[in-house]
């Protein structure tokens, strides 16, 4: 009877370690990057590293915002241990709800300062483009002003589209402009936008596809929409808008990653942010299509994109802080909302 209970107890304890050792092994990551991309970079941290990604989505409807709603209504009971972003804004209001844990990788070393968070909150990396796109059958791209402060003048000539301005990556750009001209001028550049011939859009894709079919001449979308375009064989080009001197440069919308406050798997939250932000690892994400600009010491850029560079080969970008464009990303929309939707 003693040896049964011996051989029960050694059954309980080898389950017990087993199941200890699987959750140590493992790391949940609420991720609002489209699948396609994100299991390929899950898989290679898996390989690397044996740590488990169970990844946790949401549907395309609501994408970034219900993963931030969702983390806000777990915050007493935390599931997920990383939120990595495929924008930046919503992650710096997770950090104003106190609801991130600090973290400064030592991969830091290879980003730019305003790349990462003052208080090491989040940390932000690679991402995608404002450019715009232009159907060469129906314009010769020289001809036309790659400025979005000259987008109301040209509607005169030329059937101009933007996607709508208070949602998406187009409002995070609004807000930068804001960031850039003041609220005075910025609002006044979108009235004039509203007043003149400008298509409002759904979205950066339908942008693209618009200018595709040639019902639009040209627009500004987002460098992994146009890419498609390209990669599709459409008869476009790409303008970095507003490369001139006294001009305000492209705007680039990072990733962003951080570790959620009292998360249960720290040191893989750790690890994998760390791996997130090899210069492998983003060299793979540009290699995929995630994005398509990777902000480091040096900036790397998508083989794809630069034939579409300025002549000198230079991309100026926007010089604007994360916190600027979150300091009048609210304020903005609500603009936007008034001036559309009136």
């Amino acid at each position: 009877m003693t040896k049964i209970f011996v051989v029960i107890g050694f059954v309980i304890m080898s389950i017990i370690f087993v199941s200890c050792n699987n959750e140590d092994n493992e790391l949940i990551v609420y991720t609002s990057v489209d699948r396609i991309y994100s299991e390929k970079i899950f898989d290679m941290f898996t390989e690397k590293t044996g740590i488990k990604v169970k990844a946790v989505y949401d549907v395309e409807a609501t994408k970034t915002t219900g993963l931030v709603n969702r983390i806000i209504s777990e915050k007493d009971n935390p599931v997920a241990d990383v939120f990595w972003n495929g924008e930046i804004i919503y992650t710096m209001k997770l950090k104003e709800k106190g609801l991130l844990e600090a973290y400064e990788s030592p991969n830091n070393v290879t980003l730019p300062d305003k790349f990462i968070d003052d208080d090491g909150m989040w940390t932000a990396f690679g991402g995608r483009g404002r450019i715009i796109i232009v159907n060469l059958d129906k314009v010769n791209s020289k001809d036309i002003n790659p400025s979005i402060t000259a987008f109301a003048k040209q509607s005169e000539i030329y059937n101009i589209g933007i996607a709508k301005p208070m949602f998406g990556t187009t409002a995070t750009y609004v807000a930068s402009l804001y960031s850039k001209f003041g609220e005075e001028k910025g609002v006044k550049l979108f009235e004039d936008i509203k007043n003149s011939s400008v298509y409002i859009v759904d979205g950066n894709g339908a942008v693209r596809d618009m200018v595709v079919a040639g019902q639009l001449d040209f627009g500004l979308t987002d460098t992994d929409d146009a890419l498609m375009a390209v990669e599709k064989g459409a008869n476009v080009d790409l303008i970095f808008p507003d490369q001139g001197i006294d001009e305000v440069g492209t705007l680039i919308i990072p990733n962003s990653v951080a570790v959620i406050k009292e998360c249960k798997h720290v040191d893989q939250a750790h690890r994998f942010i760390d791996f997130l932000l090899e210069k492998e690892t983003m060299e793979t994400m540009i290699d995929i299509g995630w994005f398509q600009l990777a902000q480091g010491k040096e900036l790397m850029i998508d083989e794809k994109l630069k034939p579409y560079l300025p002549t000198d080969g230079q991309l100026k970008l926007m010089d604007v802080t994360f916190e600027e464009i979150g300091f009048y990303l609210g304020k903005s929309s609500l603009d936007m909302t008034e001036i559309f939707l009136d």
